[in-house]
């Protein structure tokens, strides 16, 4: 066996070629690191501008059936009709509703109300309940004295526990 120990000059030598070898290797991995990025990207800026497309396309189909519906309803109460508009979000033609007011009875009002079987609706309509009945016997104990009924009771306060009882309980008059 020839075991020579190699020379300072040698050892250079090949560490030089070493790094000559390892440049060429990080070189190529750069090059083909930077081709690969530069097809991503290329990929990312088509997806952009098809997404791009679509979404215009979106826009434009929803402001065409904005403007269709927009004009049906005009066309509607030009005609006389009433128009209104679902929870579901539908279109439809009303039928002759008269406004209710406080001294008509509001009978089966209460089916309208989605969410009865809830705690919370439960809590905040016995809330407003008892609010408005103090707020009532409040009216009948001082009918005498009209100046402190129209400012001592806190009527917004009243309705604001009402609204938020029927939109906990689901009713749309909630939702006003």
């Amino acid at each position: 066996m020839n075991a020579t120990t190699p020379t300072p000059a040698d050892t250079a030598k090949t560490i030089k070629a070493l790094r000559k070898r390892l440049e060429r290797w990080e070189l190529e991995h750069l090059r083909q690191l930077a081709a690969s990025l530069a097809d991503r990207l290329e990929a990312a800026e088509q997806r952009i501008e098809a997404l791009e497309v679509e979404a215009a396309r979106a826009w434009d189909t929803a402001d065409a059936w904005r403007e269709d519906a927009q004009r049906l309803v005009e066309e509607l109460e030009d005609a006389g009709a009433t128009v209104g508009l679902t929870q579901g979000g539908a279109l439809v033609v009303c039928g002759d509703a008269q406004p209710t007011t406080p001294t008509q009875p509001t009978g089966d009002a209460w089916r309208y109300c989605s969410n009865l079987g809830s705690p919370e609706a439960a809590q905040a309509l016995a809330q407003a309940v008892l609010t408005a009945s103090g707020t009532i016997r409040f009216a009948i104990t001082q009918a005498g004295d009209a100046a402190s009924f129209a400012t001592v009771p806190d009527w917004r306060t009243v309705q604001r526990e009402l609204l938020h009882a029927l939109h906990v309980a689901g009713h749309p008059a909630g939702r006003a």
